[in-house]
């Protein structure tokens, strides 16, 4: 009898053992660091400070685009269609060879078609000792290559800016695949929002769509000399990549943005030395969206949030 009571007892403290082992065992699992547990496959969810910091860095984008983006009669965004040829003009031989090529490194990185060494110039960085009387005094032959056959009123007021750097906007109508209108085929159909332009008879604009695109043939950067001491060559480069690549609000509200356009703000020490990123992130969504997509803002914010985030 005595026998069975010392096994029963030896059971039970083994039991009682296992039990307080396996308590251990799954104390340890559960305080063990979420690295040490196995992978499910699942990606954990994102904390709540992550989203917010993303939503808020998709508001502030979304924002900059608004700002910044002209519009070509209230349709899509203008961009280069044909390659592109810069010249630059008025700047020491080195100074101007550096903005040629941050230009052509800047059309490259955004995948804007770029012409070869032996072209004929669209893209002009022309830089003056005195912009308005140049502006005033020019032949018809080249104010009409500069300004085409734009109204007076707006080549005047143009030529009286005293920004540091005006810029002139010369773009083109076609539909989406690059066809020009044929004023001979074409009729006004009543669908169609903005009255007095040509639409083009195999397609029609929609709440997605516009049927007509805006291509640049060429961009003129007038270039104040005087405005230059306090900006190096570098920096003049990276502005002139921007405008010069899309067409940009001259009078637009950056509110802190980190962007190259802030150089001519009243505290120009606070200015980037070059392109940043939100500006590089511009101008490569601006030419992978469709241009034709009436929901082409938000498009271009929404990838550029994608890519600011990572």
């Amino acid at each position: 009898m005595s026998g069975r009571v010392r096994i029963l007892g030896v059971v039970i403290a083994l039991a009682a053992a296992l039990s307080l082992a396996r308590a251990a065992a799954a104390a340890d699992r559960a305080s063990a660091p979420a690295a040490d547990t196995p992978s499910t496959g699942k990606q954990e969810p994102l904390g709540e400070v992550t989203i917010t910091a993303q939503r808020e860095l998709a508001r502030k984008v979304l924002k900059f685009v608004d700002q910044i983006a002209a519009r070509e009669n209230a349709e899509g965004l203008p961009r280069w269609n044909v390659p592109v040829c810069p010249l630059v003009t008025g700047l020491p031989k080195q100074d101007g060879e550096l903005v040629l090529t941050r230009i052509s490194e800047a059309a490259r990185a955004a995948e804007v078609p770029l012409a070869g060494e032996q072209c004929r110039p669209n893209l002009y960085v022309i830089v003056l000792a005195d912009p308005e009387k140049a502006l005033a005094s020019m032949g018809l032959k080249k104010r009409t290559r500069i300004f085409g056959q734009a109204n007076e009123s707006v080549v005047r007021h143009f030529i009286d800016s005293p920004r540091p750097v005006r810029v002139w906007y010369n773009s083109g109508m076609s539909d989406p695949s690059g066809m020009l209108p044929n004023v001979s085929q074409y009729t006004l159909d009543v669908f169609d929002p903005f009255a007095g332009y040509p639409m083009f008879e195999h397609t029609l604009p929609t709440r997605l769509s516009f049927n007509r695109i805006w291509s640049f043939s060429s961009v003129v950067l007038i270039v104040d000399k005087a405005r230059l001491s306090t900006i190096s060559p570098g920096q003049l480069a990276g502005y002139a990549a921007m405008v010069g690549l899309a067409e940009i609000r001259p009078e637009a509200h950056l509110d802190g943005a980190k962007t190259i356009l802030r150089l001519f703000d009243p505290a120009p020490d606070s200015a980037p030395m070059d392109m940043t990123d939100w500006d590089h992130v511009f101008l490569k969504s601006l030419y992978a969206t469709p241009q034709k997509s009436t929901e082409q803002r938000t498009e271009i914010a929404h990838a550029m949030a994608r890519v600011l985030t990572h």
